[in-house]
């Protein structure tokens, strides 16, 4: 189905609005504890070397793909570690550093950048932020009434990191943000009170006479 109907380069994707990995969610988990079962029965039966070897290509495998797949993440967390990935410090810093109420722009695209690894931006900064291309866009292709909410975060916030200040501004003034997250490299005369490596937080112009000393 995924290979047919859910391809990001479809016109229109009907089958997203579906959720076919969620409403048959019971009948997956009942196929793999079927196959997991006739597989034991008839193949592994009781020989604890085909066994282990069965766990060591199935734990390699989920292993190698995982870390293909957000090669700039740790895949072992604990409270007392500093997060690596740059996307999430700086998220982080968002919610330690800006008031409740503040709402972020970021490039619409921003989960595919490099070393992204599809942080979530509400998830981990606990802040608002205007509607982006992937996450978002799936939402309203399920809730269609949605849609124009979609459609203008995603419109003022294209190709946001390669813009120029002139065109952020333009294009955000009206979108009641007053920050905007952008890519280290991007060219920018805002006022930007956090910056690492790979990702920099800016207050939009119209923000600059809220700056405050104490912690908010």
């Amino acid at each position: 189905m995924a290979l047919l109907f859910a391809r990001a380069t479809l016109p229109i994707n009907l089958v997203a609005r579906f959720q076919p990995l969620r409403i048959f969610y019971v009948v997956y988990a009942l196929m793999i504890l079927a196959i997991g079962a006739t597989l034991g029965d008839l193949v592994l039966r009781r020989s604890v070397s085909r066994w282990v070897a069965m766990f060591l290509l199935l734990g390699t495998t989920m292993f190698y793909v995982q870390r293909q797949t957000f090669p700039n993440s740790a895949h072992l967390e604990f409270p007392w570690n500093a997060q690596t990935n740059d996307w999430q410090q700086a998220f982080l810093w968002i919610k330690a550093n800006t008031p409740r109420d503040a709402v972020f722009a970021m490039d619409a695209e921003y989960v595919t950048e490099p070393g992204e690894d599809a942080q979530n931006f509400r998830a981990i900064a606990e802040r608002s932020a205007l509607p982006d291309y992937s996450k978002d866009g799936g939402v309203a292709s399920i809730a269609p009434t949605l849609t124009p909410q979609w459609e203008m975060g995603e419109t003022v916030q294209k190709d946001l990191n390669p813009a120029t200040d002139e065109h952020r501004i333009t294009t955000l003034h009206s979108a009641e943000v007053g920050w905007v997250v952008l890519s280290r490299s991007a060219a920018t005369m805002f006022e930007c009170d956090y910056m690492n490596k790979t990702v920099k937080v800016c207050r939009l112009p119209w923000n600059y006479q809220t700056r405050r000393t104490a912690a908010y």
